[in-house]
């Protein structure tokens, strides 16, 4: 049985007769060494066949997240999720804490300051969602905008599961940012610091 169309999930295909069924194996399963299109090795070599004859899948340019911006994004949705613990902290602590006699008839404004922050940060933290998800990039690969969405409300949900605003979750939002950017350190001078 020979494929006419392997399909997106790169675990099926479309045989001769139309019908949709499973290949032997998951594309992503190690096929030998990988051999590009443009391959250019030295002169006299010839690239090496398909493992089992099955295809080679070239890459292709696609949606990606660079992992600086992904650093970059990382700070701005902890960012919020601090900025938030504070606002609401403020709020549950404002009647028994010092905050009014400190602030004394400037209170209000401080308080009023510190939600259109928290508003702010919630338009960046949003953006750097859909940046993490490659929302445009997946749109243009052919997802719906409405499947984007979709991944966006779980990831968001799952964002505020993980490292919502509270104070517990405060050393992991620290910890999760100290990773990111180690990464980025690492990818870009090539060590650990």
């Amino acid at each position: 049985m020979s494929m006419k169309e392997i399909l997106s999930d790169g675990n099926s295909g479309v045989n001769d007769d139309g019908d949709v069924v499973p290949l032997d194996h998951a594309i992503w399963e190690p096929q030998g060494e990988f051999v590009p299109d443009h391959y250019q090795g030295d002169p006299g070599d010839t690239p090496p066949a398909p493992d089992r004859g099955l295809p080679i899948r070239t890459p292709e340019t696609g949606a990606s997240v660079r992992l600086v911006d992904r650093a970059i994004a990382i700070e701005a949705i902890m960012g919020y999720f601090n900025q938030a613990n504070k606002r609401v902290g403020l709020s549950k602590s404002r009647g028994y804490n010092d905050f009014d006699t400190r602030y004394g008839r400037g209170a209000n404004e401080v308080a009023a300051n510190m939600s259109k922050k928290e508003g702010r940060l919630h338009d960046e933290f949003m953006r750097s969602v859909n940046m993490l998800l490659a929302r445009d990039g997946m749109i243009d690969a052919g997802f719906s905008p409405q499947e984007m969405d979709a991944d966006g409300r779980q990831f968001v949900r799952e964002l505020y599961a993980e490292y919502g605003p509270g104070r517990a979750d405060a050393d992991k939002r620290a910890k999760l940012v100290r990773k990111v950017n180690k990464t980025v350190r690492i990818v870009v001078d090539g060590k650990k610091r």
